[in-house]
C-alpha cells in the first residue's frame, strides 16, 4: 500500500515548529500544539476551516503531476524530500518523479516485522507462570564478550570509559563511561579510534587527538585533546544485539490481551506525539506512519513479545518492579532521555510502558552479559 502524501504536506504547514521530527533524543511538541502556537493572534475559526479544506484537497496526492497541480513552493518541496527514503533534498524547482512516489513512499513492507502469530489470552502472566506465555530461548552462555586477552581490532566493539581535556580543562562531550564504540565507524574525531586498536580489556592509557582546523566548534578547532581511556570489555556482539537475537529465538505461546492493548495504546500515543494527530481518524494516522494496519499490528506484537521476554528473564532472576534495581533502571532510562520522572515523560510524549521496557531491556542486557560464555 502506498504512503499517502498527506503527511508530507501537512508537516510543511507547521515546519517552523518542528512537526514530525526529533532532536537529541527528545520528542517535539505535537502538531496540534505547534499549529496553535503558529496561529496565535489569527482568526482561529477561519484558519481551521482553511486547514480542513487543504487537507481534503491534498489527501489523495499520489503523483508528481498532483504535486505540481498543488502549487507547492520550493521550501515545501525540500521539506517533503526529507521524508523520502533516500533523504536527499530536492533542488529549487525540481519535483519528485512518479518513480519517487511509486518506490520511496511505498514503505509498509519495510516496516513489517516478522513475528509469530499466537492465540490471545485474557490472563496476564504471574510470577513463576511465564512459561505458558513465552518459550524463552537459553539466555545463559551466550557469546557476547570476547576473551579477556583479545586485542581490539577494527570492526570490534569496545565498551570504554574516557575523559578528555584541552590544556587541563574538560570540554563539552569530553567524557563518558560504559560507552560502546565500534572501531572503524568514525563515531569519534579522526585519530581517536585508531589509537585504541591493539589494546585489551582492563588496560588504561592516554592518547592525544588533534581536532581538525575546520572543526565545526570554533573553540576546539585546531586544538589537541588529551584523553584518558579504559577498555572495560570487548564484544563479540553488543548486549543490545544479543537481546534482539534472544527475542527472535524465543517463541510466543500466547499473547496477553492486556499487554497487547497497552502496547497498541502506547504506540498510538507515539504516533500522536510525532504530529500525526492532524489526521481525522486513527486508521489514517496508522497508515501514514506505518504504511498499513498490518505493519502496525506486527510492530505491536513484536513490542509485546520483547516485553514478555524481558519480564520472563527478570522473573527467573527474581527481579520485581518494586525492587531497588528496577527503580534505578527506570531512573537511568529517564535520565538517558533528559527526563525528570514518569510524569514529565508522559507530558513530553514518552509513554510509561516505553520507559519501563527500556529499563527492563537494560536489566536483561546486564543479565545476559553476567551469564555469557566469557563472563568475568
Amino acid at each position: 500500500m502506498k504512503k499517502k502524501l498527506t503527511v508530507l504536506l501537512l508537516c510543511t504547514m507547521v515546519a517552523a515548529a518542528g512537526c514530525g521530527s526529533a532532536s537529541s533524543g527528545k520528542k517535539t511538541e505535537s502538531a496540534a500544539q505547534s499549529t496553535a502556537s503558529a496561529a496565535a493572534g489569527e482568526d482561529t475559526a477561519a484558519s481551521a476551516a482553511e486547514s480542513e479544506e487543504e487537507i481534503s484537497e491534498q489527501i489523495n496526492l499520489s503523483s508528481a503531476e498532483d504535486v505540481k497541480a498543488a502549487g507547492l513552493t520550493d521550501s515545501e518541496l525540500v521539506e517533503m524530500a526529507y521524508y523520502l527514503e533516500d533523504g536527499e533534498a530536492l533542488s529549487d524547482g525540481e519535483y519528485p518523479s512518479d518513480e519517487d512516489f511509486e518506490e520511496d513512499l511505498d514503505f509498509s513492507d519495510q516496516l513489517m516485522v516478522d513475528v509469530e502469530s499466537a492465540p490471545e489470552s485474557a490472563e496476564m502472566p504471574e510470577s513463576g507462570k511465564y512459561d505458558s506465555f513465552i518459550q524463552l530461548a537459553d539466555y545463559k552462555g551466550l557469546s557476547i564478550l570476547l576473551a579477556p586477552d583479545t586485542a581490539l581490532e577494527e570492526g570490534m566493539t569496545a565498551n570504554i570509559d574516557y575523559e578528555g581535556t584541552i590544556d587541563g580543562e574538560s570540554f563539552d562531550g569530553s567524557s563518558d563511561s560504559n560507552f560502546d564504540l565500534t572501531i572503524g565507524t568514525g563515531a569519534f574525531i579522526e585519530g581517536f579510534e585508531d589509537q585504541l586498536i591493539g589494546h585489551k580489556k582492563g588496560e588504561e592509557f592516554s592518547i592525544s587527538v588533534p581536532f581538525p582546523e575546520d572543526y565545526f566548534e570554533e573553540g576546539l578547532a585546531g586544538k589537541t585533546a588529551e584523553f584518558k581511556v579504559r577498555i572495560n570489555s570487548i564484544y563479540d556482539i553488543t548486549p543490545d544485539i544479543a537481546l534482539y537475537q534472544l527475542v527472535d529465538d524465543s517463541k510466543v505461546l500466547q499473547y496477553p490481551q492486556q499487554l497487547l492493548a497497552d502496547w497498541r495504546a502506547s504506540m498510538i500515543a507515539d504516533i500522536v506525539s510525532w504530529g500525526f494527530e492532524t489526521f481525522s481518524t486513527e486508521e489514517m494516522m496508522i497508515e501514514n506512519s506505518y504504511g498499513s494496519e498490518e505493519a502496525f499490528d506486527s510492530n505491536v506484537r513484536y513490542q509485546t513479545k520483547s516485553d514478555l521476554v524481558c519480564r520472563a528473564i527478570m522473573d527467573k532472576e527474581g527481579i520485581t518492579e518494586d525492587s531497588e534495581e528496577f527503580t534505578a533502571a527506570v531512573d537511568n532510562a529517564l535520565a538517558s532521555y533528559d527526563l525528570a520522572d514518569l510524569e514529565s515523560a508522559e507530558a513530553e510524549g514518552w509513554s510509561e510502558e516505553f520507559i519501563k521496557l527500556t529499563a527492563r531491556e537494560r536489566i536483561c542486557q546486564d543479565i545476559l552479559v553476567a551469564n555469557c560464555s566469557q563472563a568475568g
